[in-house]
């Protein structure tokens, strides 16, 4: 068994995260909300070569590497895949069910709404994983992967202390968290705990021009050439 390999791995689409634990006795478990199915059994892996046998799914194996410590990318029979290391307690604690993303009708599409009290809900939830945790961007996008269709929101937090830092992932259907233990690099500033609303800022724009539906925005802290901060 290569000891590298062991730890919990998740693989991410929006809204929707696989979790493959590794254990360094040899077993491992599929778990989270995108396996198609949920399953556990024995794994063996060695020099860039691994294979799996399910207790009820069948059997697995292909080719794995290491870019870095936290970043597994493995071969299988369902294709490549980009395996991101996670703490076991993310993967162990999930968010709470009565947080979710809040929306309103924009047209066709649904929008994102409530992000001020959306986002404090959500700091609360990862102070619990990094005591010092502030939230430093907010990026809003409408996506549209084969699993999923709709509003996206991810907030990134910074742990002063540590350096390190949690990313929220937040759609109609569920809102995850991904601890990164290395350095981040998202900003230091925090955002303030009240700002213009994404749909009151959508009709700003309209009203000053903006056409079409709202595929991307974000919210951050900007020192332009060392100036002062400003919130953009």
């Amino acid at each position: 068994m290569d000891k590298e390999m062991a730890g919990t791995w998740s693989l991410h689409w929006p809204g929707r995260s696989v979790y493959w634990t590794i254990r360094k006795n040899g077993t491992y478990e599929i778990s989270g909300p995108g396996a198609a199915v949920k399953h556990d059994g024995t794994l063996r892996s060695r020099k860039g070569k691994w294979s799996l046998k399910s207790k009820t799914w069948g059997e697995d194996g292909g080719t794995y590497t290491f870019p870095n410590t936290d970043t597994m990318l493995c071969v299988g029979k369902l294709g490549p895949g980009t395996w991101t290391r996670v703490s076991d307690r993310t993967a162990a604690s999930p968010t709470k069910k009565e947080t979710r993303l809040s929306t309103e009708q924009d047209g066709p599409r649904e929008l994102a709404k409530d992000l001020p009290e959306f986002m404090h809900a959500v700091t609360q939830q990862a102070r619990a994983l990094k005591r010092d945790a502030i939230p430093v961007s907010i990026e809003y996008k409408y996506g549209k992967t084969w699993s999923y269709t709709g509003p996206e929101v991810k907030i990134s937090y910074y742990s002063p202390s540590e350096g390190t830092g949690v990313l929220y992932t937040a759609t109609t259907q569920s809102v995850e968290p991904y601890v990164f233990d290395q350095a981040v690099n998202w900003g230091e500033d925090a955002l303030p705990p009240v700002f213009v609303d994404l749909p009151a800022a959508l009709r700003i724009a309209r009203e000053n021009g903006l056409k079409g539906p709202l595929e991307r925005a974000g919210l951050r802290i900007w020192r332009p050439g060392g100036a002062e901060p400003i919130l953009a």
